[in-house]
């Protein structure tokens, strides 16, 4: 999940047999490069494979300069060849045709959301479900449906090697008790696109649907962070 683990929690999935992936979508070309290769470092005597997985989604046009850093897909494009990926992934959407094409030489395995059953059946591509998925039932239910492998990222969020802030971490805690703390709602205020998290007063102001969603609150957001206030949480269904 964006901004909660770097290669650390990678590291750790793929010693322990899983697919461990990086998400790219606040990183740099440079940082995804220190990263990738932190992981082949870490992981060599595994051979293990490394997914890549970043933000894909058209934004609207409601700041231009502001919205420049979430458009350099084909930067990030460019660096997927370079770095050789055994898995690359998309949040939100897919880049165009031309630029998957780009990327013939790789597997060609493609994250997707569910209803599994009728991609499975629509594609002869290895399916990856994703979402509400956190526990070994969502993981057998997903292959009972055709799923080749699962993604998974809320689950993790508590782990000692994401990044998660104290906020971020106390929501979580709470939650996990029940209670309205646990409750979620899907909005597009934080980044543009639909994604759960938690109900927090932004998502009551602004939200949590909005048309005039542009920009992605990242200014707003460290302020908050600094001063204890929770504005943005992103968590799926499954809390750890």
């Amino acid at each position: 999940m964006a901004g909660a683990q770097a290669s650390e929690l990678a590291i750790t999935v793929a010693r322990g047999g899983g697919l461990g992936a990086i998400p790219c979508a606040l990183l740099s070309p440079d940082d995804v490069r220190e990263h990738v290769q932190h992981v082949r470092a870490a992981t060599k005597h595994l051979s293990a494979p490394i997914n890549l997985n970043f933000f894909c989604h058209t934004l609207p046009p409601a700041n231009p300069e502001a919205d420049k850093q979430w458009q350099d897909v084909q930067i990030r494009i460019t660096k997927i060849k370079e770095l050789k990926p055994e898995v690359v992934s998309f949040y939100f959407e897919l880049p165009p045709t031309h630029m998957l094409n780009s990327l013939v030489d790789f597997p060609q395995q493609i994250g997707t959301m569910s209803p599994v059953p009728q991609i499975v059946d629509a594609v002869k591509l290895p399916v990856m479900a994703a979402g509400g998925i956190g526990d070994a039932r969502g993981v057998l239910a997903a292959s009972a449906l055709g799923a080749a492998a699962v993604q998974m990222g809320t689950v993790f969020l508590l782990a000692d090697e994401t990044k998660t802030s104290a906020l971020h971490r106390k929501r979580l805690k709470e939650a996990a008790s029940g209670g309205d703390a646990a409750e979620t709602a899907i909005t597009n205020v934080f980044s543009g696109r639909p994604a759960r998290g938690f109900v927090t007063r932004v998502m009551h102001e602004l939200g949590p649907m909005s048309v005039a969603a542009g920009a992605p609150l990242g200014a707003l957001k460290k302020a908050a962070v600094a001063k204890g206030i929770q504005l943005v949480h992103l968590c799926g269904r499954m809390v750890p």
